[in-house]
């Protein structure tokens, strides 16, 4: 009925195994390598645990009882060695299937369909199954050695305060290792899954290729496109919004002095910062008779370098009354955040339908790259506003932490208590009553000006390293500048930078009265006219650079 294909003498097979058998090949590995491609691109669950374990490390290192996360380890080893052991039974069960062929060949040849196959061919596919069940015996072992080196790695990993300056790098070798694991671990169930295709060439070919061809689909449905996968992408936020998880702990601060002024002869020597211009990004805010309070100007970045660049007022948030936010980023603020960021429930169509499948098309591009990680799924449901926003972040370098998270982090296991100066809905105020028109306007125009939104990003960072706050602020007012529209230009900054000046400064004030206080907001909203400097001095307060 079918071609036969003569292999060796004495040695022939019909066209449809050999078909088969090449398919298998193909699909094992053509799909292992689209998996890896397409994973990275798009995401799939291994690079969303991946998010996932990059969590779960920054979280390890900030507490000092680690009990839980090796009973997490020890939880995944106990599956892993379900799978291991199984393979074993199964060599057991394949052997012992070889010496009896000829009785299981006569049953086969009962079934309805079934292919007339030879002692040989019979023999051919146990050892194909042998193999693969070897195969996926050693990637199983060795993901399960791995968790092993995990189990001593946190062991030796660092306490909360000790070395704060190496957690990150703790962190990233620990997820490398756990995701590194998972693979593995894939690996091996995949082979189980083509091992289970085998199974049905010994009734035909053609079922061999049918069977194959459902393994890729239930492969591809269950690493993509899930339910699980939608779950676990729509949780894995917006790393920014990641904020807590990492952990750095500053070193106890150094006692500085600044000359407290008082009386109406120090208030006429003080020369106000604006006129000073001195180059610094963290502050002395001094009165009489008060503790020195302080003031550091962030950047939204991972960079590392910010952390050393920084060191000071780590280590005066350490030994603060409190520390003051424009918001704090607790799991409240972030839901709420996202909230807003999203379309809602009963919003019918998606930011496709909303800009156009070109725009999307291509925004999608450059969101679903390693650097940004956001699934296409996800981004369906921003609002436009949002979208322009996240365009406007700049790319990730370490672990996708801000320096204001880190901040937080550090007087959370200080227990320096947080404050906001904000509320979330007042940050967000300025884009939830935008007309769609003028978001879909800022999205484009975000989208039209990426090469120089990025140029403005390096030359922010760059001015941030040289402490060179007014500078910011002209870059600020550059970019303000370049949007067209004047009546959106006008009202994103009236309600991005003066509005929201106002506003920390009013909560703040009252609160740098006890003295003692650290306030770290975005470097833009300290110079200028209504920026915090301005504000905090007519108050009565003076401003000196920590040196």
């Amino acid at each position: 009925m079918y071609e036969t294909v003569t292999i060796w003498e004495n040695f022939s097979v019909q066209l449809i195994d050999l078909i088969a058998l090449l398919w298998l090949g193909t699909a094992w590995v053509g799909y292992n390598m689209l998996a890896t491609k397409v994973g990275t691109r798009r995401g799939n669950l291994l690079t969303q645990i991946d998010h996932y374990n990059s969590v779960w490390m920054n979280r390890m290192l900030m507490r000092e009882n680690r009990i839980t996360d090796l009973t997490a380890i020890a939880n995944l080893q106990r599956s892993i060695s379900f799978f291991a052991s199984t393979s074993i039974l199964l060599q057991i069960g394949l052997v012992t299937m070889l010496g009896y062929g000829e009785q299981a060949l006569k049953v086969i040849e009962t079934v309805p369909f079934a292919a007339h196959s030879t002692a040989f061919l019979w023999e051919f596919k146990i050892f194909l199954l042998m193999i693969v069940f070897i195969y996926a015996f050693f990637k199983f072992t060795w993901s399960l050695r791995q968790y092993n080196y995990a189990s001593i790695y946190l062991c030796a990993a660092p306490m909360p305060l000790e070395a704060p300056d190496t957690h990150a790098e703790w962190a990233d070798r620990g997820q490398r290792l756990l995701t590194n694991a998972a693979r593995h671990f894939n690996l091996g169930m995949r082979a189980y899954y083509y091992g289970l295709a085998i199974f049905a060439w010994f009734i035909h070919g053609w079922a061999f290729v049918a069977a194959t061809t459902l393994v890729i689909y239930v492969l591809y449905r269950r690493e993509f496109v899930s339910r699980v996968h939608n779950i676990l992408a729509s949780s894995a936020m917006p790393k920014m919004l990641l904020a807590l998880a990492l952990i750095m702990a500053a070193q106890p601060a150094h006692a500085h002095n600044v000359e407290a002024y008082c009386g109406k002869e120090a208030r006429e020597k003080y020369i106000p910062i604006a006129q000073r211009r001195e180059k610094a990004v963290f502050f002395h805010v001094s009165s009489c008779g008060r503790k020195d309070s302080y003031l550091l100007g962030t950047v939204h970045s991972d960079d590392l370098k910010l952390v050393e660049m920084n060191r000071e007022a780590f280590n005066a948030l350490k030994t603060s009354r409190e520390a003051a936010f424009e918001i704090v980023a607790d799991a409240t603020t972030q839901n709420m955040a996202m909230g807003y960021m999203t379309l809602p429930p009963e919003e019918q169509r998606s930011l496709r339908d909303i800009i156009g499948p070109k725009a999307f098309s291509r925004l999608s591009r450059i969101t679903g790259t390693p650097l940004t990680g956001m699934p296409e799924n996800f981004l369906l449901r921003y609002r436009p506003w949002a979208a322009a926003i996240l365009l406007q972040y700049p790319a990730t370098t370490s672990d996708g932490v801000p320096l204001d998270a880190r901040l937080q982090a550090a007087a959370y296991l200080s227990n320096v208590p947080l404050v906001a100066l904000e509320k979330i809905e007042d940050q967000f105020d300025v884009f939830l009553t935008m007309p769609e028109r003028e978001q879909i306007t800022m999205l484009h125009d975000t989208l039209s000006r990426l090469g120089d939104i990025n140029d403005d990003n390096d030359r922010l960072f760059a001015l941030y390293f040289d402490q060179d706050l007014w500078e910011i602020a002209r870059l600020g007012k550059e970019a303000f500048d370049a949007i067209e529209d004047p009546k959106l230009r006008k009202r994103l900054q009236d309600d991005l930078i003066h509005r929201r000046n106002r506003n920390m400064a009013e909560a703040a004030l009252p609160r740098l009265e006890k003295g003692n206080l650290f306030i770290a907001v975005g470097a833009l909203h300290l110079p200028g006219k209504g920026g915090l400097f301005e504000r905090i001095e007519k108050s009565g307060y003076f401003i000196f650079p920590a040196r």
